[in-house]
């Protein structure tokens, strides 16, 4: 999907392409995906190391930080049966049985090839990168563009609220989607402090004004 337009608020087409020609097709409702992330809030917070966007972690499911272990999709989205196999491998493993997790290898490499074609398969496509213009929804929750994005020196900056009535969880997301986009590298992640209380607020007001029970 290129492109949506329509008038007074409503969907009335959408422009499809194969990345060579596009076509415009009438429609009123749209539903499209990009592909999946992983949620790696929590693994952040407490100081595991992140790579490719998922929890980083050794045969054993050990993450960087000496005691805690992470299966599931929290380190890379592959279906229920690799989460079961990661989740055996880190149980045996918690419980000093190593070979016992060892032998869980074989049907978690498998599955893990299917998470690799998964991902191969939602890889955006090159020409999708570069049709990303300043009117593109980057967050649909509080509506915000991509061209006020591009106000901001970092994700860090943006996320934080001065963008939008973001709380941070909130704002990496948005920040992992936007360079996702264009292929840039979102900056350092803050911490993922609890969901802000106030909400949006209109436009003409500042964050100085917005209520004083935001949490966080």
């Amino acid at each position: 999907m290129a492109s949506a337009g329509g008038t007074n608020a409503r969907l009335e087409w959408v422009k499809l392409t194969d990345g060579w020609r596009q076509t415009k097709v009438e429609c009123d409702l749209l539903a499209c995906g990009y592909g999946l992330r992983p949620n790696t809030e929590l693994a952040q917070f407490i100081g595991c190391r992140i790579s490719a966007g998922a929890v980083a972690v050794d045969e054993f499911q050990n993450t960087s930080v000496d005691g805690v272990l992470a299966a599931g999709e929290v380190t890379g989205i592959g279906g229920a049966e690799l989460s079961l196999e990661e989740g055996s491998v880190a149980g045996y493993a918690a419980a000093d049985e190593p070979d016992r997790a060892r032998a869980h290898f074989a049907a978690r490499a498998r599955y893990q090839g299917f998470a690799a074609a998964l991902e191969r398969a939602f890889t955006l496509r090159q020409e999708l990168k570069s049709a990303v213009t300043a009117e593109t929804i980057v967050c649909r929750c509080e509506d915000v563009t991509a061209g006020r994005l591009d106000e901001f020196k970092s994700w860090k900056e943006a996320k934080l609220g001065r963008a939008a009535a973001w709380e941070p969880a909130r704002g990496e997301r948005a920040a992992r989607r936007r360079s996702s986009c264009t292929g840039g590298a979102p900056g350092a992640c803050g911490r993922p402090w609890r969901r802000c209380a106030w909400g949006r607020w209109p436009e003409s007001r500042t964050r100085a004004e917005a209520p004083r029970n935001a949490a966080g």
